[in-house]
């Protein structure tokens, strides 16, 4: 998922499986802009001219990849960052043809319009907010952040990186099933911010 961008730069000694991989990856790009999982079309043709098994192939592409990565670390380096950034994006998968009833379609394209916004406003907090975290305890103190809050809020920053170093392609997926930690987190500091305010006005 990520070498395939750059897979073009293997030697001629792995030709057969550059040269396959590469039709099907470009004749995707072609038609979705994207080589993201064009792998998994390639892979029948892989192993039918390489005689190797579908982990043999497996192992062998393994191989390929850590020595395209090894010989380009920067282009591996900027499809990690993408992934990073794409992983906070929030999309929304659904597809607003299949809803017949043409009001149900535009309430739900409202409301998916609607959670989407909610969930990167909730995803730039919690990234300003682990920013301003860094700059030192008082600002820990501040925002209330405990060590369930700190615990909660790093097991969703090694995921972001985790992912991001494993995989290119459709990685915002990836932040689905935490997105409501990240909520969670931004919930709590704003709760504690409102509560510290209102203690400092009542003090006044």
């Amino acid at each position: 998922q990520h070498t395939g961008i750059f897979f073009e730069y293997l030697p001629d000694e792995d030709a057969l499986i550059r040269d396959t991989y590469l039709k099907y990856r470009d004749a995707q790009i072609a038609e979705r802009g994207v080589q993201a999982n064009a792998i998994w079309e390639a892979i029948p043709e892989m192993s039918e001219v390489t005689g190797l098994s579908f982990y043999g192939l497996s192992r062998e592409l393994q191989r390929l990849s850590m020595k395209l990565i090894a010989a380009h670390p920067k282009l591996y380096l900027r499809n990690v960052a993408k992934g990073w950034i794409d992983f906070w994006k929030a999309p929304v998968y659904w597809k607003p043809e299949a809803v017949k009833i043409g009001l149900m379609r535009t309430v739900l394209s409202g409301l998916a319009f609607l959670g989407r916004g909610l969930s990167v406003l909730a995803n730039l907090l919690f990234l300003v907010i682990s920013g301003l975290t860094l700059i030192g305890r008082n600002m820990r103190r501040k925002f209330g952040i405990d060590r369930y809050v700190l615990a909660t809020g790093g097991f969703v920053w090694l995921i972001s990186i985790i992912q991001a170093f494993m995989d290119h392609g459709d990685n915002p997926r990836f932040l689905m099933p935490l997105q409501m930690l990240v909520i969670y987190v931004v919930v709590l500091i704003l709760d504690h911010l409102h509560n510290a305010r209102r203690i400092e006005e009542a003090a006044c």
